[in-house]
């Protein structure tokens, strides 16, 4: 399957919002990501559904956006520790595998 560049964001956001409705917003996953911190979304729900994230995207697509967005992928794995270390989520060992090599 190809995805367009742009799309990325929208394919993300669309899966994560698919049981909720429109609750997270592009701006909600951008800055959380760029931040490595789901402190800068100020919607409660959005932070919860954003906590899902690693379980429900892979790591090629979580680090795809990020490239093609020009996130830090650092700032991603700040992120997914911070949401393990809540406690909200448990650890995602595909994802910890994805970043293991780049990040060391």
């Amino acid at each position: 399957m190809i995805i367009n560049d742009s799309n990325y964001v929208d394919l993300v956001v669309g899966h994560l919002n698919t049981p909720y409705g429109p609750v997270v917003s592009n701006s909600d996953l951008l800055s959380a990501l760029r931040a490595g911190s789901l402190s800068v979304v100020h919607d409660e729900a959005s932070r919860a559904i954003l906590s899902s994230l690693f379980i429900e995207c892979t790591g090629a697509m979580i680090g795809s956006l990020c490239a093609r967005e020009g996130i830090d992928l650092q700032k991603a794995h700040d992120l997914y520790k911070e949401i393990v270390a809540s406690g909200e989520q448990p650890r995602v060992f595909t994802w910890e595998d994805a970043v293991k090599e780049i990040l060391e």
